[in-house]
This record gives C-alpha cells, sequence and structure tokens, in this order.
C-alpha cells in the first residue's frame, strides 16, 4: 500500500531592516546614553588599568621609547628599564604602582638620576620590590662597608625612587581619568568606527 507523504510548507523568512549610525550621527540624547553605556571603553574597568606605555613624565626617559629634541637633533634620553608585561594601578584597593620584574638597562643613568656616587654604587647591590598594595620599591645591599655619608645617599636615592613612582602614578591617574571623559570616549568609539542602533547599542 502506497502513503502519499506530504511536502512540508517552505518556511517564508521575514527580512526586516534598520537603521545603523555613525556615533557622530545619533540623536543627542542617545549619544549620551552611549558614552555612559561605554564609560570604560578605553580602560580595562573602573578599578584596575594596565597601562604599557611605560613611564611618563617624571624625569626619567620613557620605558618604551627614546626621546629626541628634534630641533637640536641631541638625544635626551634611552630605554633605562625593561619588564615582563604592564604596571598594574588600582584605583579601589591601595591605589598603588607596579612593575613586573623590572629592570634598570643602564645603571649609570640610572645612578644618575638617584644622585648616588660611582663610588657608592660600586659597594652595594640592590632590587625592585613589589610588596601587596605597595608601589614598587628599591632596596640596597651593602657588599662592602659603607660610611654614614654613603648610607645616607642610599637613604636619599631610596626617596627619590619613590617620588619617580608617586610622579608616574599621578600621571597614570590623571591619563585614567582623561580616558574615562566623555571627550575620549568620544574620540576612541568614532576612531574604531563603530555603529550603533538606535538603543545606543554597538551594532
Amino acid at each position: 500500500m502506497a502513503f502519499k507523504v506530504k511536502r512540508p510548507k517552505e518556511k517564508k523568512f521575514e527580512v526586516r531592516s534598520y537603521k545603523v549610525y555613525k556615533f557622530e550621527n545619533l540623536p543627542k540624547d542617545v549619544q549620551e546614553k552611549v558614552l555612559e553605556k561605554y564609560r570604560y571603553f578605553n580602560v580595562d574597568d573602573n578599578s584596575r588599568f594596565d597601562y604599557d606605555d611605560g613611564i611618563a613624565d617624571s624625569g626619567l626617559p620613557n620605558l618604551n621609547q627614546k626621546s629626541y629634541n628634534e630641533s637640536a637633533g641631541v638625544k635626551k634620553g634611552g630605554m633605562f628599564f625593561d619588564y615582563d608585561r604592564h604596571i598594574a594601578f588600582d584605583l579601589d584597593r591601595g591605589n598603588y604602582l607596579q612593575f613586573n620584574n623590572l629592570v634598570a638597562n643602564d645603571e649609570n643613568a640610572f645612578r644618575k638620576v638617584l644622585g648616588v656616587s660611582e663610588k657608592t654604587w660600586k659597594k652595594v647591590s640592590y632590587k625592585f620590590v613589589n610588596d601587596r598594595e605597595r608601589d614598587t620599591e628599591i632596596e640596597f645591599f651593602e657588599d662592602e662597608e659603607l660610611s654614614d655619608k654613603e648610607r645616607e645617599e642610599l637613604e636619599n636615592a631610596t626617596e627619590v625612587f619613590k617620588e619617580i613612582m608617586r610622579k608616574n602614578k599621578q600621571s597614570l591617574k590623571e591619563n585614567y581619568e582623561y580616558q574615562t571623559t566623555d571627550e575620549a570616549v568620544k574620540e576612541g568609539l568614532i576612531a574604531n568606527d563603530y555603529y550603533f542602533n538606535e538603543k545606543g547599542e554597538i551594532d
């Protein structure tokens, strides 16, 4: 006995179209919603900021670049440091600045920045220390016996390094705060050529 099988009806798909907008073409009220929604577009989140561009203007050259006085053609600085990955900066828990496995490439320049004499420098070794929720610090060790004056040099050098960290932390904080402003968020969204729907969501 043969059975007649009905063919299933073909499904009809409805095609709907909707408008998408570049940020600058969105209505003003939607732009405001977008800016709030993507406030941390340029940073990781509102508590931690991984900063890979190196030490800012702190009395040391940038970690990753060589800066020059182009008009005079004079070299101003070199690559003082290497470090593994990034600077950790936490706005909520302690407000600290740390480098992972920081290494000074130019020992002589670093010594001069710290204000330590060559004679004293030869008598000591040092390491960079990262304690929990504190800025990276420098710790000196006496390889040869030091005079009181030489110990004072190293105490001053420790304070100089702390000031370098403080300046960089302030620079980092200012950069973070700028990256979360309306202006910076808007620039980032436009530069990445994003399109938005009428609800202000990235399409």
